[in-house]
């Protein structure tokens, strides 16, 4: 019993190191002061709270203010500046050109609507995880957002339809959105968007569905029909020309061709006797 009384009398003599709780607000003003070495660090632990906080503020106003492009979403867009901030063109330098944004309206907290930097998100659920509105990925997120219609997110883009000069929201295609969310969307959009909003049915399904809701809408065959050709894919290629002074049985340019070659021949043969 005595040698461990005596140990423990050994070991409670030991100097032990002393681990101070660590303060965010000291590790910032240390590498601050690293630099700027016009106040000394301890005359800041000294300060009382509203003087150190008022130096932290200065502190931050030195430092360059949040660029618009590393904003996740805004609440609304006041002006057409605001929107090409988010936005992100198809078909630039185009007649067809189409500036959009994405958009996510969470019903479970009071219908709050997202207008998405869509140059840091391509996708609406790419957002919805980027911010933790929602954990859910895939198939499940997919049914319960596209499908289900006692969803919680309604997802969708609002674009300038160039051709006809008019601003629209639209769901893809394959969504089963019903019409009274159609409706939501277009009044919270109307609300907090710069100019007026028309819906943009991407289905005959939607078309149907939003017919008798009263809202301006904008049919696809409406921006379609004023455009002149255009192709999907635009490239250039190389290819020969054959001169066939004669043609005979010894000459395959392919069946129909052959046939047409062959009786236009003879028509000019016999036109020169």
């Amino acid at each position: 019993m005595d040698r461990l009384q005596k140990k423990k009398s050994k070991r409670s003599n030991v100097e032990r190191p002393t681990f101070l709780p660590v303060n965010p607000v000291d590790i910032l003003m240390r590498q601050r002061l690293t630099t700027n070495n016009t106040i000394g660090y301890g005359a800041i632990r000294q300060l009382p709270l509203i003087g150190l906080i008022v130096i932290v503020a200065l502190v931050a106003l030195g430092q360059s203010p949040q660029r618009s492009s590393d904003v996740q979403s805004l609440p609304r867009v006041s002006s057409q500046a605001q929107f090409d901030t988010l936005s992100v063109v198809y078909d630039a330098n185009t007649p067809y050109a189409l500036p959009h944004v994405l958009f996510v309206i969470d019903r479970q907290h009071d219908n709050r609507i997202y207008y998405v930097n869509t140059r840091l998100y391509k996708f609406h659920k790419d957002f919805v995880n980027g911010t933790y509105l929602s954990l859910k990925r895939g198939q499940v997120f997919f049914e319960n957002n596209y499908l289900k219609p006692n969803r919680r997110f309604v997802m969708g883009t609002i674009a300038y339809q160039t051709p006809v000069r008019k601003w629209t929201f639209e769901f893809w295609e394959g969504d089963l959105i019903p019409a009274d969310q159609i409706k939501l969307a277009s009044d919270i959009i109307n609300k907090s968007f710069f100019t007026s909003v028309a819906f943009k049915p991407n289905s005959s399904r939607q078309e149907e569905a939003s017919a008798s809701l009263g809202l301006q809408r904008v049919l696809q065959t409406e921006i379609s029909k004023g455009q002149d050709y255009q192709a999907l894919n635009v490239a250039k290629t190389l290819g020969r020309i054959h001169v066939i002074p004669k043609l005979d049985e010894h000459v395959e340019i392919g069946f129909t061709g052959a046939a047409a070659a062959g009786a236009h021949l003879a028509e000019l043969e016999r036109a020169a006797e």
